[in-house]
């Protein structure tokens, strides 16, 4: 239910200061692609299997730099329905179950 609730509020209380900060930490973990030799070859060997154009990066960030508060919202409204998901809990069942009322356990 906890999850549900998140989902379902996501969208409508997503604010312009959540979106700055979300869209700040991206930019920064996409330069982080940059700063060893490993990472840097490990991204260029991304866009050559993927076969993606060479300005792929720059391409992406201008992506979240444009993207607004409203397109946010629409996507959210569209894709984020928690009656339409599975939820996959992880972890000991023998002690967490009874916590999950209604869940399937797959062993």
């Amino acid at each position: 239910d906890l999850f549900k609730d998140i989902f379902k509020t996501f969208g409508p209380e997503f604010t312009q200061e959540k979106l700055d900060d979300v869209k700040a930490s991206m930019l920064r973990a996409n330069a982080s692609a940059f700063e060893t030799s490993q990472s840097l070859v490990g991204m260029l060997r991304a866009i050559e299997l993927n076969n993606l154009p060479e300005d792929f990066v720059i391409r992406q960030e201008q992506v979240v730099k444009d993207v607004t508060l409203d397109e946010i919202k629409s996507l959210a409204e569209k894709y984020l329905n928690p009656d339409n998901m599975i939820f996959v809990v992880v972890g000991d069942a023998a002690s967490q179950a009874k916590k999950l009322p209604g869940a399937k356990m797959i062993k």
